[in-house]
């Protein structure tokens, strides 16, 4: 029995010095997994029942189990590299659809522009519409689009000014002309883009309006008169609103010009020619400062006018901009611009990527945008111990891990993904070279355990 027992020890000390040898050889590998080995003793059956003095016969593994706690997070250079920080796998597919997964996210993009891995298996997600909803009930290859991101026309101009009360009224002529400066009191500029991502400047000229004196009575300008007609008319209508607008005191015409030229050149028609506009509306503020019209509507909030119908010689689309002064004010400091931005873009090449914590795989372009191009998919297990270790440093779902359940990172039990940074191995080297060491002696010890067991035969056998 001694030949027996030493021999199913030195088995199994093989069996964990070949286990310790594997995660120690591994120990820079992105994302692996150390394994632990688990004995379990053998004991022959007894047909007599119970027997106290019944001696074992040996060893065996019962099990090789993975561990699966977190790695060291690594930072890297290369932006499509993911880290999960938390439970989970990425979910692979190969180019014949079989599925496998791993903690390895060191990913590239292939000549396709599918996101891949070393193994050229491709990294799965949902994909994004051109409107940035997620879409799809089921994974697929995530891939990055390689065509220019097409510009976007510019539909609002957002202003947070402050006109000066101070500044001196002008009176109704001369015209306005945005080449004599007698006739504006503040003027600034901003950029905007047509359909076809061509920049365009406006300039933005703002006359304060003088009212009419006679005697001791004030008239207001025309324009205030109809600010305070439209403001009374907006308080007074059911349900009246419930914080009332105050007074128009003061008023300002907001003109216009689109690269130099005015906001509505001339037209002619029928032989009719409506002369050219730099008109865009007017602003009127209370006694106080606050911006009182434009008043509201169901479609803009205080102080939105919209401009007449912008046309441009280079082919692009007509188009009107919608202008928002509700962060505008009047008081007795000097004319300053706080806020001024249109939105829109030209049109963009694809300079990078990222990746958000909650799996989006953002494109980044040389116009200044981000795009979401994809939603990376996670996938955890009910039991991950059952999974079928696979090479390249993946895992096969089996009966025992039970279904995928599939998620976004950060849903659920998924953990988080972190962008260009890779997940370490958990192996812990100097656990790792002290369990060699124990393994050694444990392996030295069933060999002399043999030794013994031929030496006290040897000795029967010399009996005379």
């Amino acid at each position: 029995m001694g030949f027996q027992q030493g021999l199913s020890g030195l088995d199994a000390a093989s069996q964990l010095l070949s286990n310790i040898g594997n995660n120690l050889s591994n120990a820079n590998t992105v994302g692996f997994k150390s394994s632990e080995t688990q004995f379990s003793d053998l004991y022959a059956s007894s047909l007599s029942g119970a027997n106290s003095a019944q001696n074992g016969i040996g060893t065996q593994v019962s099990a090789v189990v993975q561990q699966f706690s977190q790695g060291n997070i690594v930072s890297t250079s290369n932006p499509l590299d993911m880290a999960i920080n938390g439970l989970g796998f990425f979910r692979m597919q190969d180019k014949t659809g079989n599925i496998s997964y791993t903690r390895n996210g060191q990913f590239q993009v292939n000549n396709n522009g599918v996101v891949v891995n070393a193994a050229s298996q491709q990294l799965t997600g949902y994909p994004i519409d051109s409107s940035g909803v997620v879409s799809g009930a089921k994974p697929v290859p995530l891939t990055i689009p390689t065509t220019s991101l097409a510009p976007k026309a510019s539909t609002t101009v957002t202003a947070g000014l402050n006109l000066p009360s101070s500044d001196t009224p002008l009176a109704a002529t001369p015209a306005f002309s945005p080449t004599n400066l007698a006739t504006y009191n503040e003027s600034t500029s901003v950029n905007f883009y047509d359909s076809l991502g061509n920049n365009h400047v406006m300039t933005l000229y703002f006359v304060n309006n003088a009212n009419t004196t006679s005697g001791s009575t004030t008239t207001p300008s025309t324009q205030l008169a109809a600010a305070q007609a439209a403001v009374t008319a907006y308080n007074g209508t059911t349900p009246a609103p419930s914080t009332p607008l105050g007074n128009p005191t003061q008023d300002w015409s907001v003109y216009a010009t689109v690269d130099s030229n005015p906001i509505s050149p001339a037209t002619t028609t029928g032989g009719i020619t409506t002369p050219a506009s730099y008109t865009v509306g007017d602003l009127a503020f209370d006694g106080i400062g606050n911006l009182v019209y434009p008043v509201p509507t169901t479609s803009a909030s205080v102080g939105a006018m919209t401009s007449p119908t912008l046309t441009f010689p280079n082919g692009a689309n007509t188009q009107t901009l919608k202008f928002d002064f509700s962060n505008s004010a009047q008081f007795g400091t000097a004319f300053t611009v706080n806020n001024l931005a249109a939105d829109g873009y030209t049109s963009g090449e694809l300079t990078g990527f990222n990746t958000s914590a909650k799996g989006i795989l953002q494109g980044q372009y040389s116009n200044g945008q981000t795009k979401d191009l994809g939603q990376l998919v996670l996938a955890n297990f009910s039991d991950p111990q059952g999974l079928q270790v696979a090479s390249g440093g993946s895992w096969i779902q089996t009966t025992a891990s039970g279904s995928p359940l599939l998620g976004t990172p950060g849903t659920g039990n998924l953990g988080t993904v972190q962008s260009s940074a890779t997940e370490s191995s958990n192996v812990d080297m100097t656990t790792e070279l002290v369990n060699m060491l124990t393994a050694q002696r444990y392996y030295q010890a069933n060999a002399q355990a043999i030794q013994t067991q031929n030496q006290a035969e040897q000795t029967i056998i010399n009996l005379r």
